[in-house]
């Protein structure tokens, strides 16, 4: 596994050994695992763990955290935030709230110590789940796609690149990986939660689509794979569509020709509206097909003003 995951780390996800990166741990067997493949394949973590305040357990289960980088010699960096009341002050989910949160965390924690890229230990299973989500909310290619190895840019950085290392790697592996390793993970109770969509996806409907398909998981994650690839040849084609409609942009405003945009396929069309609300609100998710539809309408529609 460490063969195929350090030829991972330098062809994928593109990284120095060099140079830091800045390691989310949260001391679950992915964290962990993460953790102990950069360091034993060369590389030079620093470990940052955020504490979202929604368990009693979370002050000492940081305090392990601490400990386990002191016991490694490595640099640690924390972070905590109320997620639960910044959930309700930004009327977000609390997932949401809790992911945005980690992630400005690590992300500033990657600046502060100039780190070359944020590390995060989403699974292959991880990529499975996510493509399923997509679906079910009605998603296109992007969504698709799943997660990368390697993203850049991404709704936290457009320097500092998001990787995932252990996407090719399933659960049942990490597991395995850690038990030899002698680990002994933290078990976060809220994965078991299932007021959580995710949580609610991986322990109730996983299973049943199992039933059809044994081989459901790796179905969806070559799914992502696949789509990923063809997502390569669509965004040449609409970067080409971008360069001919585009009138002009600032940081707050997209102004596209829509005679122009109009004489597009319908798919670059779509891709083109989605790639200007992406401009605007780099975060924003689930982009929904009738919005997308409806400025499209107004492509098909427009009538230039009449020459006086």
């Amino acid at each position: 596994m460490l063969e195929n995951l350090s030829q991972i780390l330098r062809d994928e996800c593109q990284l120095d050994p060099a140079e830091p990166i800045v390691v989310g741990v949260s001391g679950g067997p992915d964290s962990l695992c993460t953790l102990d493949v950069l360091e034993r394949c060369g590389y030079s973590p620093v470990v940052a763990h955020f504490n979202h305040q929604l368990r009693p357990e979370a002050e000492a289960e940081s305090e392990i955290i601490r400990q386990l980088a002191e016991n490694r010699k490595l640099p640690f960096i924390k972070g905590a935030d109320d997620v639960a009341a910044r959930a309700e002050k930004r009327h977000e989910s609390l997932e949401e709230a809790a992911r945005n949160a980690r992630y400005h965390f690590l992300f500033a924690s990657a600046k502060s110590v100039a780190a070359q890229a944020v590390a995060v230990g989403h699974s292959a299973d991880d990529q499975a789940e996510t493509v399923l989500m997509h679906l079910l909310r009605g998603a296109g290619m992007d969504g698709l796609s799943g997660m990368e190895f390697r993203a850049l840019p991404n709704a936290w950085s457009e320097k500092i690149p998001l990787v995932r290392p252990l996407l090719g790697v399933w659960r049942a592996q990490i597991m395995e990986y850690c038990q030899e390793q002698g680990f002994d993970p933290i078990i976060d109770a809220t994965n078991e939660d299932q007021t959580f969509f995710r949580n609610r996806l991986r322990h109730e409907l996983l299973p049943i689509l199992e039933s059809y398909n044994p081989s459901i998981r790796k179905l969806l994650w070559r799914t992502a794979e696949v789509m990923q690839g063809d997502r390569e040849l669509v965004n040449q084609a609409v970067d080409t569509a971008w360069q001919e409609c585009l009138v002009s942009e600032g940081s707050n405003y997209v102004v596209i020709d829509p005679q122009r945009a109009s004489q597009q396929s319908l798919s670059v069309q779509r891709h083109l509206i989605r790639r200007a609300i992406g401009s605007l609100r780099p975060g924003l998710r689930d982009i929904g097909f009738a919005a997308i539809e409806q400025v499209r309408k107004y492509f098909q529609d427009f009538q230039p003003p009449a020459e006086i």
